[in-house]
């Protein structure tokens, strides 16, 4: 009994004397900071240059239609290949992409659509390294250190994005766009050498070698699909984050409008908006490890993501500044405490040899309406405003998650309790 308490007390402890977890911890905290400045000097400058909330839509499509596009490909790379090095490959394909549009700015000047562009070829790679870094992660660390480590490495990237926010909303003002894209892509580069030093097991490197017997890439794509749909609470989550709560993704994309138009404040407000939002998102991911999450992750999962759609909803009221922040930060908290509960199921659960695909399957589905959502979003911001647009995404989002609390199969999915 001692020995049990020693051991869960001391878990963020032991999981960070892990020397793998070190280094992709590491690499995490290095490229978050680059990409998050990144993005918001992005967002600020084509806002700006626009004055268009289709131009932020069309940004955040561009950010994650490769998800759509390469996902399930995706993860049939991480679950054939090398995972270390589909991950080192993506991080200097999208630091060459980044040093090259800085370049080009510092010489030519701004141009958007060339900002898309490259934004665009970023966030292929990151659709490849997402997966592979997902599904590489129960194979350097033991089970019982899952929750820990997906919440140490969100709560780091998300803390590190605070820092890249803050940044970024400072170069805006000082130094200006080649600086935040150098930024972004020396982080990129750092994270690239310390995932190298990466020393994995074997069964990491290659989780499912090709044989004559093994079954090719044309039908690998589908295995992760029909795994999930054995696994009916999994299904269902999957088609309630795809259907259910589809203008989710809203509410953060257009905070730049919600900023700048709805409560008039600049981009300063932004990026401590921004900030806040990364590091409660963080502290709800590395809170996921202290709470019992793992005893009914279903039901966490689907409870947090329903509160977190009424704090949305009341953003709505265009509350003062810091009422916002509020919202914003609670919001943000108890909705990545159950996406981590959500993913460490996951990885706790699934067969390594599958993991990639179910996982790439899974933000494929759920992501594929993301970009009509985007496109509504701005219709519905320039037709019925700010705050009828907010007060739909929060219910939409609110009945997402409690929906599913009618289900007995999320009641006990992955339940440790019995």
């Amino acid at each position: 009994m001692d020995s049990k308490s020693t051991v869960e007390k001391g878990g963020l402890g032991r999981t960070l004397r892990n020397r793998n977890f070190r280094l992709l911890l590491l690499g995490s905290l290095s490229s978050a900071v680059g990409y998050s400045a990144g993005t918001i000097v992005f967002q600020w400058y084509i806002y700006n240059a626009t004055h268009s909330p289709l131009a932020i839509g069309a940004f955040a499509i561009v950010e994650f239609l490769p998800t759509l596009a390469f996902g399930l490909f995706a993860g049939v790379l991480a679950d054939r290949f090398n995972r270390q090095r589909i991950m080192v490959s993506a991080d200097l394909c999208r630091t060459a992409a980044l040093a090259a549009l800085a370049v080009f700015v510092w010489l030519a000047g701004l141009n958007v659509v060339l900002i898309l562009l490259v934004v665009g070829v970023v966030a292929s790679f990151t659709a490849l390294f997402r997966p592979a870094s997902q599904a590489l992660l129960p194979t350097i660390v033991p089970d019982r250190s899952l929750a820990d480590a997906n919440g140490l490495l969100q709560s780091g990237g998300t803390t590190s994005s605070l820092i890249g926010y803050s940044l970024g909303g400072t170069l805006v003002a000082v130094a200006g766009l080649v600086a935040a894209l150098a930024l972004d892509s020396a982080s990129f580069a750092i994270s690239a050498i310390l995932l190298l030093a990466l020393t994995l097991p074997s069964v990491s490197r290659a989780p499912t070698p090709t044989t004559k017997g093994t079954k090719r890439q044309g039908s690998g794509l589908l295995e992760g699909f029909r795994y999930i749909r054995k696994q009916d609470a999994l299904f269902l989550m999957m088609l309630t984050a795809g259907v259910g709560s589809f203008l989710f993704p809203i509410w953060e994309t257009y905070l730049v409008v919600y900023v700048a138009s709805g409560l008039h404040l600049g981009p300063l407000y932004l990026g401590v908006l921004l900030g806040v939002l990364a590091l409660c998102a963080g502290l709800g991911a590395l809170a996921c490890g202290r709470l019992p999450t793992q005893e009914r992750p279903g039901v966490w999962a689907a409870t947090s993501w329903g509160v977190s759609g009424v704090g949305i909803a009341a953003l709505a009221l265009l509350p003062p500044f810091t009422i916002a922040l509020m919202l914003v930060g609670m919001s943000t908290f108890i909705g990545q405490l159950g996406y981590t509960a959500w993913l460490t199921c996951v990885q706790r659960t699934t067969p390594n040899n599958l993991l990639g695909r179910v996982l790439s399957t899974e933000t494929t589905v759920s992501w594929a309406l993301f970009p009509v959502a985007q496109v509504l979003g701005a219709i519905l911001l320039s037709n019925i405003g700010i705050p009828m647009t907010y007060l739909l995404v929060g219910v939409d989002s609110a009945f997402g998650g409690f929906v599913l609390l009618a289900s007995k199969s999320v009641w006990n999915w992955g339940r440790t309790d019995n």
